[in-house]
């Protein structure tokens, strides 16, 4: 990879284990792997540590193999034609499980054991694929180890420069417009038709229609909920406030004002669904933290949790209110009422 390999890609895929060195420089991996020190080292998976039980602080040893017999057959070797449009020219193995011919190995201490990286395959799984990453001159040096003379391959082990690109990551500054995007799209097409373009807009504008849809079924649902919810509170409150005529005629008669008598109640009301919703939040975010953690276990990618504060803004003010309207309309009918009929009520 390039040194700003990085840089170029969301930080919030790589997820690495162990850091051999630069955890105190300004750098970032991609960059670390340029240096005197890095010049002899790769990323590698987390699951070499498993199976090899080497960390940062070992040196691993990688056979390279290449069978130059099987070189005018790509598709049975791995070692495919240097004029194609690929990077994948060497195969590095972590272990000798598999291998076809040996020509060469060589010692590399693991700059970093990663999980995940944007990019490029990485697992802590063993027994699963994952690749190795090194820096261009790295690779030239290795590719040159194990080819040796052969003229085929002459010209990238003298030159990084002729090594071919699998892939160009090109980040856009922020202040760039979407017609500045489309412009640059066009003109790479018009220098090379045959190049594949992945547009991260196409994606990001599915993404945004689908999580407005889910955005709005959540309000949808949850409004009727609180609808249900209010109709219950409303018959519970009643219920509570008609049973308790007496203790409102025995406040009433002590000289309590009337609208304190109500503001008793409306506290009451607010105290629930307070506490209702306090309980509800907890147990919601509970289960929703336990199914992105499995989702994220099971997709081996970094879900975030998003918690929805425009949902528990909306909740809680709808439950404020529903609390008051809830409380204040049957307990002002009974302060209404006379002492006498309120005492000597006894439905």
């Amino acid at each position: 990879v390039s040194p700003n390999f990085l840089s170029a890609t969301t930080s919030q895929f790589l997820i690495k284990t162990e850091q051999a060195f630069g955890n105190n420089l300004n750098a970032t991996l991609s960059e670390l792997l340029y240096t005197p020190a890095g010049s002899q080292s790769a990323w590698m998976a987390t699951s070499v540590k498993r199976l090899l039980g080497i960390s940062t602080d070992d040196l691993g040893v990688l056979s390279l193999k290449y069978d130059s017999s099987r070189y005018d057959n790509p598709k049975a070797n791995e070692l495919v034609d240097p004029n194609q449009e690929s990077s994948d020219y060497l195969s590095v193995l972590t272990s000798a499980a598999g291998s076809t011919e040996v020509l060469s190995s060589t010692h590399v201490r693991p700059l970093a054991l990663l999980t995940q990286s944007p990019g490029v395959v990485f697992t802590d799984r063993p027994g699963s694929s994952f690749d190795t990453v090194v820096s261009f001159h790295t690779f030239q040096r290795l590719l040159r180890k194990v080819t040796g003379d052969d003229p085929r391959w002459r010209a990238m082990t003298n030159s990084v420069r002729d090594i071919p690109l699998a892939k160009v990551l090109i980040k856009m500054v922020p202040t760039i417009t979407a017609d500045q995007k489309d412009e640059l799209i066009a003109r790479i097409r018009q220098q090379k038709s045959s190049v594949s373009i992945f547009d991260y807009r196409t994606v990001e504008k599915g993404v945004n229609t689908f999580q407005t849809i889910i955005t709005f079924s959540g309000l949808f649902i949850t409004a009727i909920v609180l609808c249900l919810s209010f109709f219950s509170l409303v018959a519970s409150m009643f219920s509570n406030i008609q049973n308790q005529n007496k203790e409102i005629g025995v406040m009433l008669a002590l000289g309590m004002p009337a609208r304190y008598v109500v503001l008793t109640y409306i506290f009451e009301s607010f105290v629930l669904v307070f506490a209702s919703s306090l309980l509800g939040l907890f147990t919601g975010v509970l289960v929703a933290y336990t199914m992105t953690l499995q989702q994220s276990v099971m997709t081996a990618l970094p879900i975030p949790f998003y918690f929805p504060y425009p949902f528990v803004v909306f909740i809680f003010f709808a439950g404020w209110i529903s609390a008051f309207a809830a409380s204040f309309i049957p307990a002002n009918g009974m302060t209404h009422k006379t002492i006498v009929s309120l005492l000597h009520r006894s439905d």
